[in-house]
């Protein structure tokens, strides 16, 4: 009896059995020589006669991002798998001088060489597609890894052209829409009008976009943080109205609202274009430990449970539909979802279906979901604060006072103890220690609602990281607290607002705290964290740990 192979283990995939795939579909079926330049295209084989020349960025995109992801995660072909990766890198080169910046999104072949492909006048092949350019500049990221690895030849192209990308997608592609709210434009070309954006959702790469922001420096850094944040908030946005996220909308400025596409054939629907929003979102939820993202994820979970046509009411791909939603589920660490899903992915693969080659999209999709997952397990953990050592439980009298008096009679109701900050107590009898005390309370609620096996008396010590920032303004930058599950210990995480971190501020002042620097690598942690970029010599920084301790009480 024939055996399928196991390509499932643990929720992820072999990335040297999706080695084969690649060999069978891009390599064989997909890549096309340009004649003696070395250049390769991604041909889209669909079953349309006048579609055989359909050849775009976004297919180079795909292209070398499983190449470089393929890499990276294997060590078989990695000599082939570099010359494909140059040989897409040519074309992207000469797609840039096409679209005089940016690379052209339709491409053909004429006479040896790559020229705009004008089969689609109306779609203006000239136009640069910021999708495409997004994976383009993180598959040049990852190359330039392999290189400093060993794996792959160095390629003086890679960081030139990834530089180049960047540069122009911030000062080409981002429309600030007002108050510093940046929203990407789907092209340098097309899609920003006054006081509005005609935005596909899907182009959101909220992972990338902080990518960019760690590897820069000063106003550079702070834009690419908040087109990151502001990315997520149109998310969140566009799916509490419609309760999906559909192919096409129009975002407006003031509060990043959210209305139906203008724009005639972009249909504000979840077809087959808002597939790929999970990549930078599951990608910042588990790289960059964001807290956010990892919500948005659930959320959507809550709602389409085990069937991902819910999430994708339309799109009629069920293979790239179930790899798309296996990144949601990996972004929202449900490990039943997880489960569900890449079994469903790993039955696709098994029954040979990638092998028909007409199924570009359907093919390509599921490739870069499952290469993305292993990537992320090799990656290094999101640097996190350590689980802090289980607090001791309340003393039995005062347990058994309070539990007479009726003042918390459920499990999971909070009793705030004294604020501690750097060794001196806060006194909860001013009215700044009562204002911070409830905000906290209302914020550590829901985290200790959630916690398993609560126990009468149980004390949790909660942190509450604060970053303070020593400039002319003096404000407080960030906070996080951080709420230990009993049994587990482990941290569930969310951010403090602007208004809690005037109450800590001004506890502390009230206090007549000195505030003394912190370790760098705690400011490493706590930025991580926080979202926030790393420190720079513009001003000196210092933060503060503050404790809390929450005595827990459990009905009789």
């Amino acid at each position: 009896m024939r055996r399928e192979p196991n390509l499932l283990s643990g929720g992820y995939f072999n990335p040297a059995q999706l080695l084969t795939v690649w060999s069978a579909l891009y390599t064989n079926r997909y890549l096309t020589p340009v004649g003696s330049t070395g250049a390769l295209l991604v041909t889209d084989p669909s079953t349309s006669e006048s579609e055989m020349t359909h050849r775009t960025s976004e297919g180079l995109g795909y292209g070398m991002l499983i190449s470089s992801l393929l890499a990276s995660t294997q060590d078989q072909d990695l000599a082939k798998l570099q010359e494909q990766f140059d040989g897409m890198l040519i074309a992207v080169r000469e797609a840039m001088r096409l679209g005089e910046g940016l690379p052209a999104w339709s491409l053909d072949i004429r006479n040896g060489e790559i020229v705009l492909n004008d089969a689609h006048p109306d779609w203006g092949p000239q136009n640069s597609a910021t999708d495409a350019e997004l994976d383009i500049w993180f598959a040049l990221k990852l190359a330039l890894d392999l290189v400093a690895q060993g794996k792959w030849q160095s390629n003086p192209q890679y960081q030139e052209i990834k530089d180049k990308i960047k540069e122009l997608i911030k000062d080409r592609a981002v429309t600030d829409l007002g108050n510093d709210q940046l929203v990407l434009d789907p092209s340098e070309d097309w899609g920003s009008r006054s006081g509005q954006v005609h935005l596909n959702p899907s182009y959101l790469r909220i992972a990338y976009f902080k990518m960019m922001a760690e590897e820069s420096t000063g106003e550079e850094r702070t834009f690419f943080e908040e087109l990151a944040r502001d990315s997520l908030t149109v998310l969140n946005n566009i799916y509490d109205r419609y309760g999906d996220i559909p192919d096409w909308v129009e975002v407006r400025g003031g509060d990043l609202r959210v209305s139906d596409s203008e724009t005639p054939g972009h249909l504000t629907e979840p077809r087959f274009d808002s597939l790929r929003w999970p990549i930078g979102v599951a990608m910042s939820a588990i790289l960059f430990n964001d807290q956010e993202a990892r919500e948005f994820c659930r959320k959507v979970l809550e709602k389409a449970g085990t069937d991902s046509s819910i999430i994708w009411q339309t799109s009629g791909t069920d293979q790239a539909d179930n790899a798309m939603a296996y990144l949601v589920a990996l972004g929202s660490g449900e490990e039943r979802l997880i489960e569900a899903y890449s079994a469903k992915v790993k039955g696709y693969f098994n029954s040979n279906s990638f092998g028909e080659a007409e199924r570009y999209f359907n093919n390509s999709l599921p490739l870069i979901a499952l290469l993305l997952a292993e990537y992320m397990r090799r990656q290094p953990p999101a640097v996190v604060q350590p689980v802090p050592t289980p607090a001791p439980l309340m003393d039995p009298a005062l347990a058994a006072s309070m539990r007479e008096s009726a003042m918390h009679p459920t499990v999971g109701t909070v009793h705030t103890g004294r604020p501690m900050v750097g060794g001196q107590a806060v006194s909860q009898s001013s009215d700044v220690g009562e204002e911070l005390t409830a905000k906290l309370e209302a914020i550590v609620q829901p985290l200790i609602s959630s916690s398993s096996e609560l126990q009468a008396g149980q004390v949790i010590r909660v942190k509450v990281n604060v970053h303070f920032q020593r400039d002319e303004s003096g404000e407080w930058v960030s906070g996080q607290v951080t709420f230990p599950d009993v049994v587990t210990g482990e941290e569930s995480r969310r951010p403090i607002d602007r208004s809690v971190l005037d109450s800590i501020q001004a506890a502390v002042n009230a206090a007549n705290i000195s505030l003394a620097p912190i370790s760098d690598q705690d400011k490493q942690d706590l930025y991580k964290l926080s979202g926030l970029a790393n420190l720079t010599s513009d001003y000196q920084q210092t933060g503060v740990i503050i404790n809390f301790d929450f005595p827990i009480l459990a009905d009789n």
